[in-house]
């Protein structure tokens, strides 16, 4: 595949800044952090199970595969501790049995005959990105189309089983070389059919404003469970279109960009030769890393870690001044869908939503702003933000949005403009995020076909939620340092997966991981400043029973953790942090209320467990 440096004009896109300014970032509210939270963290030990299918077991080199893996990670800081993510990888091969019984299910679902597959037509991508003009770029292939979903759900109900005693993840590799031609005159595709969040309608358009697009070709699928799978015989015409229209983003250098399919790797390199299976052994290890490194250490940093968040979109509408009413237009973002899909992924968070509609006409200064600033382009007008609009929008937050309403609060600016795009450093947006606040922009040509309020378009609630991901803490499961290679899951940072709502079962994790390995460095950490006092007060009878709650609940916090029950993590360690408020409430004043009523349970067998407290303590020291 041939580099190209051309540059980006892209409508949909989303982008990720990582900026030093977070806004309202504090400690868990009940306690003063005293002291740093590293020693108290507990490092992620995962297993990596890495499923073949398909393949020949003799031309697997397991050695040169593993020695190109990355397996170690570092996350989080000082300020919500530091810990080391270990993955220990395992290789499986699975039987000819399962193959053919993979095949003959494949065979009874897919689609086969002329034009069910695509690829892209290069030519006039770049002749349409440099013109403004948008034409059809798909060219219809021959072969057989499979359904990518009902795929995963195959592997789910008869491949997939997690493993008790090695927590972790499986990446099913699929090799399906005997569903293609040699020539080449037939090929296989995985399709992904995408429904807009907020219109339930399939989605036919494509970045920059491409439409017509009847669906997308993937090399696998997952993230609704802890795996997702891979068919290195496939072909899609992603990278083709990341290489054209998205260069300026970085690709890296993986070597699966320079072969079509593992069809084509084998016909071209000898891989039973040394140098051949060096070639398939990078070629293996270079997705293997783009999915641990991009999807499955599950990525957190210097993000708010409390128990409230307060996401507050100000609409900033013009279209109503120019003939829509609002009830045409205020379906585009919905505070019901965007609460429903963060209280299912993140439950252990409150969350509040709140959405508010103002005519920008109201707001002089910003209408003003964005009239004075436009520039125009192949596509049109447009205002690049990083002119000055975006410290503009910085330097209002405290104007419009309320910081006293949670915790943290994760503002978001969202304007529906009249015909203009925004940009940041030549790049067009749908939504900016990363910084601990958010730009969204719209306008009629997004929201309907032509600008036909009959025809609805494509709605933002998704879109937001992404650019919410990023002030959590999330990049998109892609880089230009380990590649695109992982884009093929369903997860609302993906690029690739436009109809993505909600978070994958990776990403849900990382981010359960990250709370739950705080909350419980934090409970850690103050259980043993409260052993201290409980020591120094000489160990009075009536605290013995609340101390040894909090030395079980670690404890089951801890055990939770091990075993990927972070849900469970979370709640032992905010429990025992209650407990801990509770003993210094005591401690301070021992008539505060009845400790009887505290935990009768334990109470009655503190004597039989409380070794549990004492072997925990020494362990610790």
């Amino acid at each position: 595949m041939k580099r190209k440096n051309i540059s980006l004009l892209t409508f949909y896109i989303s982008l990720n800044l990582i900026f030093l300014t977070i806004f309202n970032i504090g400690p868990y509210p009940k306690l003063t952090a005293l002291g740093s939270l590293a020693d108290y963290s507990m490092d992620t030990d995962l297993n990596l199970k890495f499923e073949f299918i398909g393949f020949d077991e003799e031309v697997i080199n397991e050695t040169a595969i593993q020695d190109n893996l990355n397996t170690k990670f570092y996350r989080g800081d000082s300020t919500i501790g530091e810990t080391i993510m270990n993955l220990t990888v395992e290789f499986n091969y699975l039987s000819q049995t399962v193959y053919n019984n993979f095949v003959s299910f494949i065979e009874s679902t897919a689609i086969n005959g002329t034009g069910v597959g695509y690829d892209l037509n290069t030519t006039q991508l770049e002749h349409d990105l440099a013109t403004g003009e948008r034409n059809d770029i798909l060219i219809p292939q021959d072969g057989m189309l499979i359904d990518a979903e009902l795929t995963e759900t195959y592997i789910y109900d008869n491949l997939f089983e997690e493993d008790l005693a090695k927590p972790g993840y499986s990446m099913f590799f699929l090799n399906f070389s005997a569903f293609d031609s040699e020539d080449h005159s037939l090929e296989h595709w995985y399709k992904v059919e995408e429904i807009d969040y907020d219109t339930n309608e399939t989605i036919h358009s494509w970045f920059s404003s491409f439409n017509d697009i009847p669906y997308v070709t993937s090399l696998g699928w997952g993230g609704n469970h802890r795996f997702c799978f891979l068919d290195l015989s496939a072909r899609t015409w992603y990278y083709d279109w990341i290489d054209i229209a998205w260069a300026d983003f970085g690709m890296g250098s993986q070597i699966y960009y320079d072969y079509e399919d593992l069809d084509e790797l084998s016909q071209l390199e000898d891989i039973t030769s040394p140098s051949g299976n060096e070639i398939l052994s990078e070629y293996i290890s270079d997705y293997m890393n783009s999915y641990i490194v991009n999807v499955l250490a599950g990525y957190y940093g210097q993000f708010p870690i409390v128990e409230s968040y307060s996401l507050q979109v100000k609409v900033f509408n013009n279209l109503t001044n120019i003939g829509y009413t609002l009830d045409e237009i205020d379906w585009v973002i919905s505070e019901t869908r965007i609460y429903n899909q963060l209280v299912e992924d993140f439950p252990w968070i409150d969350w509040s939503i709140d959405v508010e509609y103002v005519n920008i006409l109201d707001y002089p200064d910003l209408y003003n702003y964005i009239k004075n600033s436009v520039q125009y382009d192949v596509d049109g007008a447009y205002v690049e933000v990083i002119d000055g609009f975006f410290y503009e929008l910085a330097n209002q937050l405290n104007e419009h949005f309320d910081y006293n309403a949670a915790e943290t609060v994760l503002p978001c600016y969202f304007f529906l403009n009249d015909r203009i795009r925004f940009k940041y450093l030549g790049t067009a947006f749908a939504g900016l995020g990363g910084m601990g606040w958010e730009i969204l922009v719209s306008d009629q040509y997004d929201l309907f076909e032509a600008g036909n309020p009959e025809n609805l378009g494509d709605g933002m609630s998704s879109v937001m939620i992404h650019e919410l991901g990023h002030s959590l803490g999330f990049p998109h499961p892609h880089s230009q340092y380990s590649g695109w290679g992982s884009s093929f899951i369903q997860e609302v940072m993906n690029y690739f997966s436009r109809g993505a709502s909600g978070f994958s079962s990776f990403y849900k994790d990382a981010l359960a991981r990250a709370h739950g390995n705080y909350f419980y460095s934090y409970a850690s950490m103050h259980f043993d400043f409260a052993y201290e006092d409980f020591e120094d007060a000489g160990a009075p009878d009536y605290l013995v029973s609340v101390i040894n709650d909090i030395a079980i609940l670690l404890s089951e916090a801890s055990a939770n953790y091990t075993s990927m029950d972070y849900l469970d993590c979370i709640e032992n360690t905010k429990a025992a942090i209650d407990k801990i408020d509770l003993f210094n409430l005591l401690l301070e004043d021992p008539d505060a209320t009845n400790t009887s009523d505290i935990s009768t349970s334990i109470v009655v067998i503190a004597m039989t467990v409380s070794s549990v407290f004492f072997i925990f303590k020494r362990k610790r020291n």
